[in-house]
């Protein structure tokens, strides 16, 4: 294409910085594209606006056919036309929220290690069957379904009970689930990281056996994340390690926990990008839950 002909202010597709790499999606065959002829005016979907709100450059490009717009990030939103060939233009939208509900698994954690003090009575060991029921319940009440739950015992209760218990749980639900045992003294993050061996699915969060789970906890996630176009790569818990959500992604790039925390790798690494850290806070989102 000549200097004269080229169409100002625009860049040509092949030119757009980061087109390949995963963080930028080009909107010119998207169904959600809105076109005043050649030339696009806006995103059914109305995820440009949201785009436009959290900072992220849209930038103006064309090809041979017509001009568009790239996000200069991935859009889960977007399709194609051989994907809309399956359903009706009215069904598009619903079809898409659908498809892109997050697919979260819970890890529960039982105990505090082999060598907790508490006294190892039956009072004990009840009290750790009714702590497990209760997480274990909560996860199957989630508004939004777990993809998976992991139950990993980091106690000194018999895995017998364990797996007794979490078959009594979710033996009968369409919940996919694991018990797994931690086979001396270890932590949190030690126990999270035998689990993640288990997790098929793009997050996770971690609670310990007895936290009681909003039911709507499952929910704002997936708002945060389809919603509000939130980056959740590293959330904290908002209390001590319950409501710790991470992306399975990160934590199989930064090997979890070997080594260092994950939430300390990411710090790091951001630092050493130069990028803002990836660890997020509840209080950030004003929801603690």
């Amino acid at each position: 294409m000549t200097d004269e002909n080229k169409i100002p202010d625009k860049e040509y597709i092949d030119d757009v910085e980061g087109m390949g790499y995963g963080w930028a999606t080009p909107c010119n065959e998207c169904v959600f594209a809105q076109y005043d002829g050649k030339t696009q005016t806006g995103c059914d979907f109305g995820r440009l606006d949201k785009f436009k709100k959290k900072g992220i450059d849209i930038i103006p490009a064309y090809d041979l056919n017509r001009n568009f717009f790239v996000v200069k990030t991935f859009c889960n939103a977007y399709r194609g036309e051989k994907w809309a060939r399956n359903y009706e233009t009215e069904e598009y939208i619903d079809q898409v929220k659908k498809e892109s509900i997050i697919k979260l698994c819970y890890i529960i954690i039982v105990g505090d290690g082999w060598n907790e003090t508490s006294v190892k009575d039956t009072e004990w060991h009840e009290k750790q069957m009714k702590a497990l029921d209760n997480t274990g319940q909560a996860v199957l009440n989630q508004n939004i379904e777990a993809a998976s739950a992991i139950i990993i015992n980091n106690s000194s209760v018999p895995q017998f009970d364990i797996y007794h218990k979490a078959h009594e749980l979710f033996n009968k639900t369409s919940v996919d689930f694991y018990i797994l045992g931690m086979s001396d003294d270890s932590d949190n993050y030690q126990c999270i990281d035998e689990a993640f061996k288990s997790i098929d699915y793009g997050f996770y969060a971690v609670f310990k056996s007895g936290h009681e789970i909003d039911p709507l906890f499952s929910v704002n996630i997936n708002r945060l994340l389809n919603e509000d176009l939130e980056n959740i790569s590293y959330i904290k818990g908002y209390d001590g390690i319950n409501g710790t959500v991470v992306q399975s992604s990160i934590h199989r790039h930064l090997y979890g926990n070997i080594g260092a925390s994950l939430e300390k790798k990411i710090e790091e690494t951001c630092k050493e990008q130069g990028v803002k850290s990836l660890v997020r806070s509840w209080d950030e989102f004003n929801d603690p839950s």
